[in-house]
């Protein structure tokens, strides 16, 4: 786990709500999902496309979407750093999950949370927070808690 400054300015948190519009907009079905799982080399990973990602200084990439897993439709985010064989402190992993809209003031507040190595030397805090869709066809229709 690696301590390193977070800096939240105004242009940081207008990067993190175009990246949540996006998401809100490009939400993953659970039939995305699933043909995501079957078919990996078909489709592009969220963090390799521009619009789910952004850079947070001092070092920080967050990759971030609205998706149907296995618990029920989710705001899932994924926070690297730029340094190897490290993973981003509990503390900025709260405090970004919090700048994307999920409600959370301990990592036990999360649904789900994990580990996951995106490449060799290089690993995410990849954390879930279950959402309430109104109506799962349109992102318009997915809300909040």
């Amino acid at each position: 786990m690696a301590t390193r400054a977070l800096v939240l300015n105004e242009q940081t948190r207008a990067d993190i709500k175009k990246v949540i519009s996006h998401a809100e907009h490009n939400i993953f079905t659970e039939e995305d999902m699933v043909d995501r799982i079957n078919n990996p080399g078909k489709h592009k990973p969220p963090g390799d496309i521009e619009e789910f990602k952004c850079f947070v200084p001092i070092g920080f990439r967050c990759v971030f979407t609205i998706e149907k897993q296995p618990i029920g439709w989710c705001r899932h985010l994924s926070v690297s750093i730029d340094a190897k064989d490290k993973v981003p402190s509990f503390a900025a992993t709260l405090e970004l999950a919090r700048e994307f809209g999920m409600d959370v003031k301990a990592m036990e507040d999360f649904d789900h949370s994990w580990i996951e190595e995106i490449e060799p030397g290089k690993s995410a805090v990849n954390v879930l927070t279950k959402i309430t869709p109104k109506n799962a066809k349109t992102s318009e229709d997915v809300a909040d808690k």
